[in-house]
């Protein structure tokens, strides 16, 4: 690898030789920014303690608040539930949200335990309906509207290796429940088809620094 050096980005300090990182040479040496989460514009690409790169999609600076989604699909694919769309009760919730179990741990390890906040979900059907009304979580799957927002700014723009599952429950069954196809389309399919993916969804602490891309 070659790196340009010159008298712009060089000086010498005593015995020692400073060399500014610019842009350029963070790119070449693979060396990350690294700032404050709320700092980070929607659309930007974080990467957590272990390696996994996050969208940020919403900040509420406010409430010191930052919403992300796992850019990547999780390996595994996973049944919504056996029976009903409802994720509040459904198996796909309890995977997310198990203390013990390898999604939330690597969370965790990403983050911080103590960075993860408990986010509130609006489970609004397609049809406009508030059955399901709200679910207090750590980790869900993203609603239909948060996916719809995400693809306005430029996110999810690829195709996906497989489907995978949204939040939000579609109007025409109780078995029915939102996914995003292969090539970005937003459709529906019954909650127990068991070959959707997964991307994880969180709000993180804001004052939290992060490795940007």
């Amino acid at each position: 690898m070659n790196i340009e050096v010159n008298k712009t980005n060089v000086k010498v300090e005593g015995n020692n030789l400073v060399i500014e990182l610019t842009e350029e040479l963070r790119k070449s040496l693979g060396i990350r920014q690294s700032k404050p989460l709320y700092e980070c514009k929607v659309g930007n690409v974080i990467v957590d303690n272990i390696g996994n790169e996050w969208y940020v999609v919403e900040q509420d600076i406010e409430n010191n608040r930052t919403k992300v989604w796992r850019k990547e699909l999780l390996d595994k694919t996973y049944r919504f539930d056996s029976e009903l769309n409802d994720f509040r009760t459904s198996e796909i919730k309890n995977v997310l949200n198990d203390e013990n179990g390898d999604i939330l741990t690597d969370i965790y390890k990403g983050f911080g335990k103590e960075n993860v906040l408990i986010d509130t979900v609006d489970l609004l059907s397609m049809d406009g309906l508030d059955t399901y009304g709200t679910c207090d979580c750590k980790v869900h799957l993203g609603t239909f509207d948060d996916y719809r927002k995400a693809r306005k700014n430029g996110m999810f723009r690829t195709e996906n290796e497989k489907p995978f599952w949204l939040d939000t429950p579609d109007g025409c069954s109780s078995s029915c429940v939102r996914i995003v196809g292969s090539n970005g389309y937003v459709g529906c399919d019954g909650c127990n088809w068991n070959v959707c993916g997964v991307r994880p969804f969180c709000s993180l602490d804001s004052s939290i620094c992060v490795s940007v891309e």
